[in-house]
């Protein structure tokens, strides 16, 4: 008995309504997969934005502290700076006027006639006094503006300034192979100021027996030295006040900075940059 009409059309939709399904079901499959691919994709544009961001304000905050870095160390050499002027105008008035009115107020005193023997005493110790405060007032201008240095140069203040420590003490030793070259003013005033807080600081905190200068001839410049045999530098020491302005002073004077320290002693040197080489 054959198979009827009706049959075959119940199995024709049976098919269809399969295939009906099937294709349902893969078009939601479809919607799901790019739903989740769609919000991966948004999830990983999220976490990139974010991390650009977070590499954006580290960059940002970085480039803020480097330049509130250079801002101290621009307001620190400004301050030094206006201290040296101060220093020189310090120093010259004080040599200028008050040695001057007191050689003035000597010659007074010792031109007067003869007088009373009691008188002759008073005016002897007052022209003692006097001397002993003209002496004491070179004293402070040379320790304000050395006219060592301003005369001949920084070869020869850097030896004057050696010659002042007790050898009994300290052994010192200068080596210099500039021949009495003179440099800008800045530059040799920065560099004496460095050699003095140097051998200050060996003097009172290395317990050292010996300090070694060197000034070494560089093309148009020059490198500077200043070496010791003691303990070396402390924790407390490696950023204080005078290491800092020594260093500062490098920087004003364009050259660069380098200080190595051990239990064998320490060396400061300061040498030209490239770009003054």
């Amino acid at each position: 008995m054959g198979d009827s009409p009706v049959f075959y059309d119940n199995l024709l939709f049976i098919d269809k309504h399969w295939f009906m399904e099937d294709a349902s079901e893969i078009v939601f499959v479809k919607l799901v997969a790019s739903g989740m691919l769609l919000a991966f994709g948004l999830a990983a544009a999220i976490v990139l934005f974010v991390l650009i961001y977070q590499k954006r304000l580290a960059k940002q905050a970085l480039k803020m502290q480097q330049l509130k870095i250079e801002h101290q160390e621009t307001l620190i050499q400004s301050a030094i700076q206006v201290s040296e002027d101060e220093r020189r105008e310090f120093a010259s008035n004080l040599h200028d006027e008050i040695g001057a009115q007191l050689a003035i107020a000597k010659i007074t005193l010792s031109s007067l006639g003869e007088m009373e023997d009691e008188n002759q005493g008073t005016v002897k110790d007052t022209l003692r006094i006097m001397d002993e405060i003209s002496a004491s007032i070179r004293n402070i201008s040379y320790h304000f503006m050395p006219p060592v240095l301003v005369k001949l140069g920084l070869e020869k203040a850097i030896e004057d300034y050696l010659t002042k420590i007790p050898s009994k003490q300290i052994q010192t030793s200068f080596e210099s192979t500039i021949e009495g070259k003179r440099f800008d003013r800045n530059l040799e005033l920065h560099a004496y100021r460095i050699v003095q807080e140097a051998v200050s600081n060996a003097l009172r905190h290395a317990d050292c027996s010996q300090i070694e200068v060197s000034l070494i001839a560089q093309k148009r410049w020059f490198e500077l030295c200043i070496s010791d045999n003691g303990k070396g530098i402390q924790n407390n020491q490696s950023k204080g006040t005078g290491m800092l302005n020594m260093e500062n002073r490098a920087k004003l004077i364009q050259f660069d900075w380098n200080v190595s320290s051990n239990e064998q002693g320490t060396s400061i040197c300061i040498s030209p940059k490239n770009t003054l080489a």
